[in-house]
């Protein structure tokens, strides 16, 4: 009884592996820029689309891992946004971000704002610019740009 138990404790898991890795993420189309240093080593900047929907997403290549900036929603055409911005703190910098999506606060673009006019910068933080207020919405503080 305990041994077909524990072969049980072992087929169950491997039968649904393949469910597991058909994630959203895993099944779709994944475009990244802008690598900035954390504690945590390099993340980037992604948007994931599948058909007309889109997601922001921070991707770390150490640990494989997403951690999402939305829920699944609807994108628009163009592949990225970028130029110089303004954020709700006054600062302005250069901004390059995804895919506009469709979020509750009007179309807006996930990405990554720069202590200068370009992407040479040192500093940049992640965030949101809203293409409707034309506002950077931080999400984060300066981390190191290019890492």
């Amino acid at each position: 009884m305990i041994r077909r138990f524990v072969h049980l404790l072992i087929a169950v898991p491997i039968l649904l592996l393949p469910a597991l890795v058909a994630t959203p993420a895993a099944a779709a189309e994944r475009r990244c820029w802008t690598s900035l240093g954390t504690g945590y080593g390099p993340v980037w900047v992604c948007t994931l689309s599948s058909g007309n929907n889109g997601r922001a997403a921070l991707y770390s290549p150490l640990t494989g891992q997403y951690s999402y900036q939305s829920g699944w929603i609807r994108s628009g055409v163009e592949i990225s946004n970028s130029g110089m911005v303004t954020a709700t703190d006054g600062y302005r910098g250069y901004f390059m971000g995804g895919s506009g999506l469709a979020t509750g606060y009007g179309t807006a673009s996930f990405g990554a704002q720069y202590q200068g006019p370009n992407t040479a910068a040192s500093k940049a933080r992640y965030g949101w610019y809203n293409l409707l207020t034309l506002q950077f919405h931080p999400s984060s503080g300066w981390l190191n740009a290019g890492a």
